[in-house]
C-alpha cells in the first residue's frame, strides 16, 4: 500500500509527527472519538489502524480497560519503533497494548477477530480506501465497530484549529501545547491539499460499499475534521 507522499516520508518525519501530535490537545480529541463507540466486552480485541507513534493506542487502552487487547499497526517502521519506545518509557503499565508493522490493505489477521477498529487521521492518506475498508470489514466480527477521525475537505484551518482547542483559555494556560496543536492542524491541512480530505457523503458511500451500516458522521476539531462511526453488517 503506497501512500500519496510515499512511505519514505512517514519514515523520515516520524519524529516531527510525534512532536506535533504528542500532547494533551490531541489526546483529548482521541478521547472524544472513543466516547462514540460502544463498550467492548472483556476478552475483546481492538485494532488501532495507522497508529503512528502510539498516542491513540494508549488512549484506546485506557478507555477500554486492561481486559481488552489493543493492537496498534502502522506501515512505517519508524512509527512502530517510536510507539514501542513510548510504551516502554511512558506507559509500561498498559500491558494490553502491542505494536506491529502492517499494511492496511493486507493486515494478516484472522477473519472476524476484532471487535473494534479505530483509524485516527489515516484513511485520507490511503490511495485505495476501498481496499482498506474491505480489509477492515474482513477482520471485524459481525456487528463490530469502526471509528474514524479524518480531515474534512474544504474546512478553514486556522479558525477551526483554534476553535478545536478544548477550552478557550487553553491558548493561555498551555501555550506550548496549543502552538503545537495549531501547527499540527496547519500541517494536516497542507497534507490534505495534496491527498484530498473527506466529505461526509464520500465516507458514507465508502463504508456502505464495504458492507458497513448504522453510519454516523459528525463534525470534529472545530469543523476541521469528521468523527465517523459504523458497524459491520451481521
Amino acid at each position: 500500500m503506497a501512500l500519496p507522499f510515499g512511505n519514505a516520508m512517514f519514515e523520515r518525519f516520524a519524529s516531527a509527527y510525534d512532536l506535533l501530535t504528542g500532547h494533551e490537545h490531541w489526546r483529548a480529541h482521541i478521547r472524544r472519538l472513543l466516547a462514540l463507540v460502544e463498550v467492548v466486552p472483556p476478552g475483546g480485541r481492538a485494532l488501532d489502524l495507522g497508529c503512528g507513534p502510539g498516542e491513540s493506542s494508549f488512549e484506546l487502552a485506557r478507555a477500554l480497560g486492561p481486559d481488552v487487547e489493543i493492537v496498534g499497526v502502522d506501515i512505517a517502521e519508524a512509527m512502530i519503533h517510536r510507539a514501542r519506545a513510548h510504551h516502554a518509557d511512558r506507559h509500561p503499565g498498559l500491558r494490553s497494548v502491542r505494536f506491529e508493522q502492517k499494511d492496511g490493505t493486507d493486515l494478516g489477521f484472522e477473519p472476524n477477530s476484532f471487535d473494534l477498529v479505530v483509524c485516527h487521521s489515516f484513511l485520507y492518506l490511503v490511495p485505495d480506501r476501498e481496499a482498506v475498508l474491505r480489509e477492515v470489514a474482513r477482520v471485524l466480527k459481525p456487528g463490530g465497530q469502526i471509528a474514524l477521525m479524518e480531515p474534512q475537505a474544504g474546512a478553514p484551518v486556522l479558525g477551526a484549529a483554534i476553535g478545536a482547542l478544548s477550552k478557550a483559555d487553553e491558548l493561555f494556560r498551555t501555550p506550548l501545547a496549543s502552538v503545537r496543536f495549531v501547527a499540527s492542524m496547519v500541517s494536516w491541512r497542507i497534507v490534505v491539499g495534496v491527498s484530498g480530505g473527506l466529505t461526509a457523503e464520500l465516507v458514507e458511500r465508502l463504508l456502505r460499499a464495504a458492507a458497513f451500516e448504522e453510519i454516523r458522521v459528525s463534525p470534529a476539531l472545530g469543523g476541521l475534521g469528521l468523527h465517523i462511526r459504523a458497524k459491520k453488517a451481521r
